[in-house]
């Protein structure tokens, strides 16, 4: 049930980025704008994990009208090993220091959708796993260069969602070190 949502939230996500760069092409400035990154990095998540740095991959969107002061932001975002995943759904609001062509800090927050899994392979290669769903909030800070189409920079996200995984209560969030790379319209 929660892959369809994930599935589906993805879909969406890339459907109304499309619509709204053919929007921003008709308007020129005066409809929408907006990134679309892709992130790669790491994860270090608490120590009730077995493995508490994993690596990380996803994609974060931002739009907005040109009229709004801040970005609506919704991520996605999977890590993990083969014992232990989760992916983070995040959605807020982002807001970039100078909305400009050049070098720039930028700053988010909201709310998140954490489902993590974690299980035990033995030596038939089955697996005695357990997974769970938590809600929560991320913050996040970034500087990178944004041109006119190309994006570059680093981005740190903290996120903090509890779970129930194996009987014990987890922080299935953790903080996130990624470089993103992504277009910008």
């Amino acid at each position: 049930m929660y892959t369809k949502i994930v599935c589906l939230a993805i879909v969406m996500c890339l459907i109304s980025s499309i619509s709204i760069c053919a929007e921003q092409d008709a308007e020129n400035d005066k409809g929408f704008s907006g990134n679309v990154n892709f992130i790669f990095g790491s994860k270090t998540m608490s120590n009730a994990w077995d493995e508490s740095k994993t690596a990380d991959a996803g994609i974060k969107l931002d739009f907005r009208h040109n009229s709004w002061p801040v970005y609506i932001a919704c991520d996605l975002i999977g890590a993990g090993t083969l014992d232990e995943t989760n992916a983070e759904w995040n959605i807020g609001a982002r807001l970039y220091a100078k909305d400009r062509v050049g070098f720039n800090a930028f700053g988010g927050a909201g709310l998140t959708l954490i489902q993590a899994s974690k299980g035990n392979l033995n030596f038939f290669g089955t697996s005695n796993s357990d997974d769970d769903k938590g809600t929560g909030y991320w913050v996040e800070f970034g500087f990178g260069y944004f041109g006119r189409k190309f994006n570059i920079g680093v981005d740190i996200v903290k996120s903090s969602a509890n779970v129930n995984l194996q009987g014990k209560n987890m922080n299935a969030g953790g903080l996130h070190a990624s470089i993103l790379i992504g277009y910008r319209w």
